[in-house]
């Protein structure tokens, strides 16, 4: 069965996104009850944010999002489609599709978001997998998460040793 990675990455406004629309952005963002006028006025707003030009100076995180990708793909000999779950583009949704369009009939959603409680890893990214299966039917999904804290905690131990070494 053909299998894809999707890597599921939180996603960052550019560095170099208008200050006065950023402001605006977030109060909308975190707003309960917009009105009709202010929902319109955050989705464009969002628009405008996912589709600004990106580069490694105005979107570091971005292009290390990238590059994390560009290494699993190695590692696992699989092809990874990247998505963000806000600020930028493709999003979690649009890397699905075109991992499913790609011919893949089984779909691994991993993220870097390491642990537990957060919302996107806990709620936002379910849902879209969710969503997902939903329109794929025939499609197997499987959300590679949460991780195991003795991994995590190993992987961090080695980076501290490889630090401490390079002293």
């Amino acid at each position: 069965m053909p299998t894809a990675i999707v890597f599921a990455a939180h996603g960052s406004p550019p560095l170099d996104f208008p200050k006065k629309e950023l402001s605006e952005f977030f109060s909308l963002h975190d707003k309960q009850n917009r009105t009709t006028e202010e929902t319109t006025r955050f989705k464009a707003l969002e628009s405008k944010m996912l589709n600004h030009f990106r580069n490694e100076q105005n979107d570091p995180y971005f292009f290390a999002t990238y590059d994390i990708a560009k290494n699993l793909e190695r590692k696992t000999e699989m092809k990874v489609f990247v998505g963000f779950n806000e600020f930028c583009k493709p999003t979690i949704s649009e890397a699905i599709d075109k991992a499913v369009e790609s011919g893949n009939n089984v779909i691994l959603i991993v993220t870097p978001m390491l642990t537990r409680g957060g919302s996107h890893a806990e709620k936002d990214i379910p849902e879209i997998i969710d969503k997902c299966q939903n329109k794929y039917l025939n499609v197997t999904f499987t959300y590679v998460w949460p991780f195991n804290p003795v991994y995590i905690a190993e992987f961090l131990h080695q980076q501290i040793k490889e630090s401490i070494q390079g002293r």
